[in-house]
């Protein structure tokens, strides 16, 4: 009750004006023991935790570049267990016709392509973090690239046998 809301501006110090309230518009849903929480990091915080952070930030206001980041750790939270999919159906492709190549050159192989998926999650993780791609996409980027891939390779070495 007889508040006052100040408008402060990035390019200057001062206020440009000073209204006085006699009660607040709206209805502030964050209590005075939230603010003495402990911040924990979001790689720390699971699925629902830091999903009510990010909500919390967009209701107060938050910086929207490190709700972008935020969002961009949620969504890679959610695509993490594709990776078990995809690199499952990669492997299968891969020891399907072994051949007279042997398993040392498919082991190699695996490898190089397991090290492309993991640059290729962390790519378009860092990009959806740093806003150059929108965060879901960013999330996403390695599972959708290499999704198609495997099931294309997957339908291919399954027809020729």
């Amino acid at each position: 009750r007889r508040g006052a809301v100040r408008l402060f501006f990035e390019d200057s110090l001062s206020t440009e004006r000073i209204d006085t309230l006699r009660q607040f518009p709206k209805k502030i849903l964050e209590q005075p023991g939230d603010f003495l929480k402990e911040q924990r990091n979001p790689d720390e915080m699971n699925f629902r935790e830091l999903k009510a952070y990010i909500e919390s930030l967009k209701r107060t206001g938050g910086d929207p570049h490190k709700i972008d980041d935020l969002r961009a750790i949620l969504h890679f939270k959610l695509s993490l267990p594709c990776i078990s999919l995809i690199l499952v159906l990669i492997g299968v492709s891969l020891t399907v016709r072994v051949g007279r190549s042997g398993m040392a050159k498919v082991f190699g192989l695996g490898l190089l392509i397991g090290f492309m998926y993991y640059f290729f999650l962390h790519l378009g993780l860092g990009l959806g973090r740093s806003c150059a791609l929108h965060p879901v996409v960013g999330a996403w980027l390695g599972n959708i690239v290499f999704f198609p891939l495997s099931i294309a390779y997957f339908f291919k070495i399954t027809k020729l046998e």
